[in-house]
């Protein structure tokens, strides 16, 4: 018995042309075509067997990527190299089940692009995809977020007579800590290219007030607090090497202050 055309079936070139997009099993059959002119009928007919796609085996591909913390981070979901197709669909997900939380945007090429990054967004993003030929793809980035270490390039002031001295031209202003000037224990670690320069300071522009800083003046390093009748003035024994990590240690216990120096491993 015949049958109509399946919905998505059209003709082209003047309705010689028959076209089958997104064939399924079920086009599977006979199809006839008449052409009649003043002549008479003639039919033509093909069968047409539509298989099963055999499912192609997953391909994982392994990559590595790395970005700082607080900065933003593109993940590519693109064909392996000399793949014969482009990707029909691409869907991103990480180990822990969700990507990061206002904080991703997908982008029309299929990359993921992240932003402002944390600590907790290391780990396993999955792009699971499949090529309009049928094979499928995963691509498993491990992205690792490293700590931000901040760098400074500031000018040193300039020791002519009649010049007046540079201020500072970068800084990192962190957010407030109730801090106990009169008891605290801070670490600190730092490599310094230049002898002269402020690293930490806490307290207020009052006079009297309690403060703390640590700076470094001709390579050593100078660790300041108020006592309440005056600053005191704590120095390292030795100069600082440049360009080496260095860690500091700031103690106070009430008018009992230490600083300690040591090279980071």
């Amino acid at each position: 018995a015949l049958r109509p055309l399946p919905d998505k079936s059209r003709t082209e070139s003047a309705q010689t042309v028959l076209v089958l997009p997104r064939l399924a099993v079920a086009d599977s059959g006979l199809y006839s075509c008449t052409a009649t002119n003043v002549l008479g009928s003639i039919v033509a007919s093909v069968r047409v067997v539509v298989k099963e796609r055999a499912e192609l085996p997953r391909r994982i591909i392994r990559l590595t990527a790395a970005a700082p913390a607080g900065l933003g981070a593109t993940l590519d979901c693109a064909p392996p190299h000399g793949a014969a197709a482009p990707l029909a669909v691409a869907v991103w997900s990480h180990e822990s089940g969700e990507l990061p939380q206002d904080r991703h945007i997908l982008l029309a090429n299929n990359s993921l692009k992240l932003l402002r990054l944390r600590s907790s967004d290391s780990g396993a993003y999955l792009c699971e995809a499949a090529l309009h030929s049928g094979e499928r793809i995963t691509l498993l980035y491990d992205l690792q977020v490293q700590r931000l270490i901040p760098s400074f390039h500031n000018q040193p002031p300039s020791r002519q007579p009649n010049q007046r001295a540079q201020p500072p031209q970068a800084y990192i202003r962190l957010r407030h800590i109730s801090l106990p000037y009169f008891k605290h224990d801070i670490e600190i670690a730092f490599r310094a290219r230049s002898g002269l320069g402020l690293i930490l300071y806490s307290g207020t522009a009052a006079p009297g007030k309690d403060f703390l800083s640590l700076s470094l003046v001709d390579w050593y390093l100078m660790y300041r607090f108020n006592l309440g009748s005056g600053s005191v003035l704590l120095r390292s024994r030795q100069r600082l090497r440049p360009g080496v990590w260095t860690v500091a240690g700031l103690s106070r216990s009430g008018r009992t202050g230490r600083l300690t120096v040591s090279v980071a491993e």
